[in-house]
């Protein structure tokens, strides 16, 4: 099954769950915020840069100005289109993920592919990707939970305008 295939598969049930999930999302952010990014874990992931994208389209289309200003994303999936009728692959799509992006991803996570089609569709010069060389799993080894901290300080950098608060 190639990617296309896979990620479409079921789409249409999915948008009722991504609105919901959405105006969740958007509640949490205003009665417990404000918060500087948000962290997605596989389809965590995929709900995270849908929620980024669909921040940009409300600025776009209702003047709201995006909370969001970072994210982190440990084995992500590619989003779903602001509107939530499909998903935004980099070769079909303008959209962009317009904040700074830390992409942990696994060289030997079978959906591996699916990290780097979300990775594709960020900022390129604010998109960080760390491998941590194993499966889809979150690192977990001293040395390489050190060297994910010094990227994602990398990354803290960038939101701040290229001022490190450290």
């Amino acid at each position: 099954m190639t990617m296309r295939e896979l990620m479409t598969y079921g789409i249409a049930k999915t948008d009722d769950s991504a609105r919901q999930t959405l105006l969740y999302l958007y509640e949490v952010m205003e009665k417990e915020g404000p918060f500087d990014g948000i962290i997605g874990y596989s389809e965590g992931a995929t709900i995270a840069g849908t929620l980024l994208l669909h921040e940009q389209m409300r600025d776009k289309n209702e003047g709201r100005i995006p909370v969001l200003k970072c994210a982190l994303f440990f084995g992500g999936w590619p989003p779903m289109r602001p509107t939530l009728d499909g998903i935004v692959l980099a070769d079909e799509s303008d959209l962009m993920i317009d904040v700074p992006t830390v992409h942990i991803v696994g060289s030997l996570d079978p959906y591996l592919h699916g990290n780097i089609a979300l990775y594709n569709i960020c900022d390129p010069d604010t998109a960080f990707i760390f491998d941590h060389a194993k499966g889809h799993t979150l690192p977990r080894d001293k040395h390489m939970v050190k060297e994910l901290g010094d990227t994602v300080r990398r990354m803290v950098v960038e939101v701040n305008g290229g001022f490190s608060p450290y």
